[in-house]
């Protein structure tokens, strides 16, 4: 039987959406892991699942579509 975790993981390929860790979105965005954990909490990007241990994952897309808006923010092409 397969976890949660492994159950999400095949859905989330299978509609062709890479998950992101903390880690990586953090990459993306120029951003700390810590700010990563706030943009969740305050529901600013969605954390689209926790691992059994409690580890986010962020949709590839919605942390591409704020890093957008940060850049259009801060006013950088």
């Amino acid at each position: 039987m397969e976890s949660l975790a492994q159950e999400v993981d095949v859905l989330a390929e299978a509609l062709n959406e890479p998950l992101l860790t903390p880690a990586e979105a953090a990459r993306l965005l120029s951003v700390s892991t810590a700010t990563m954990t706030r943009l969740a909490r305050d529901g600013i990007l969605e954390a689209v699942r926790f691992t059994p241990t409690g580890n986010r994952r962020f949709r590839q897309s919605d942390v591409l579509r704020l890093r957008a808006a940060f850049r259009l923010e801060r006013g950088v092409s």
